[in-house]
């Protein structure tokens, strides 16, 4: 499957030899997906920070184990 029959620009995220890669770790008879998605909500987000002189120094996301520690040390709710 080649990107370039995405609708749109994929900005150089994905490439041929991204896909080489991952296909080089899989073990045979296994599978994997790459998946690429826009965030739209944080375009107006991101665009208010800067128009208000803010400075945007890094994005990134907190992975879903370290969330579930802090929530099952969360004392029970009443």
């Amino acid at each position: 499957m080649g990107f370039d029959r995405l609708p749109g620009e994929v900005g150089g995220l994905i490439g041929p030899e991204d896909i080489e890669f991952v296909g080089a770790q899989l073990e045979a008879n296994s599978s994997a997906a790459l998946l690429i998605w826009e965030d739209v909500w944080a375009t107006p987000f991101a665009s208010a920070i800067l128009e208000s002189g803010g400075i945007l120094l890094q994005g990134a996301r907190i992975p879903h184990d370290l969330i579930q520690s802090a929530l099952d040390a969360l004392p029970p709710a009443v």
